[in-house]
């Protein structure tokens, strides 16, 4: 896993492509814990003139939840993006990290107001939503595995 998150993010060297910057941004989220190390690629690709794929950098930081002394500050830096959207995930993104944005800037989250509320809120629902459908097929699936006597 941590060998298929390093070529994903060795993507983002592409310097001629918006297309393969976005995706590795995008694509880094999907390994969890493996893209730790390459948190600092994430973050750089907060830098990049192309909007989706800076949309995709908020996304993903804000999703893994990773090194929050490096991505909390870097987040709030988001909230100045000229895109509403981006701004709105990177609030989203500080509030599922509330515990750590607290500890390193105490009182932050309260200056948030509505932004990014709506979305975290949703974001909130759509997980415990699917959590409580993930424990009812487990436990279908260990009621199927039971041995009948």
């Amino acid at each position: 896993m941590a060998e298929a998150a390093a070529a994903v993010a060795d993507l983002a060297n592409d310097t001629t492509s918006p297309d393969l910057r976005r995706r590795t941004a995008w694509g880094l989220r999907n390994f969890n814990t493996a893209a730790a190390p390459h948190i600092p690629v994430l973050l750089q690709l907060l830098k990049d003139p192309d909007e989706r794929t800076r949309y995709g950098a908020v996304f993903a930081l804000a999703a893994l939840k990773l090194r929050p002394r490096e991505v909390v500050p870097a987040l709030i830096e988001m909230l100045s993006d000229p895109k509403e959207h981006i701004r709105q995930t990177a609030a989203s993104g500080l509030r599922g990290m509330a515990d750590e944005v607290e500890k390193l800037q105490p009182g932050f989250i309260n200056t948030l107001g509505d932004l990014g509320k709506a979305d975290f809120e949703r974001d909130k629902l759509l997980r415990e939503d699917f959590n409580k459908r993930e424990a009812k097929r487990l436990e279908r699936l260990k009621a199927k595995s039971v041995p009948k006597k």
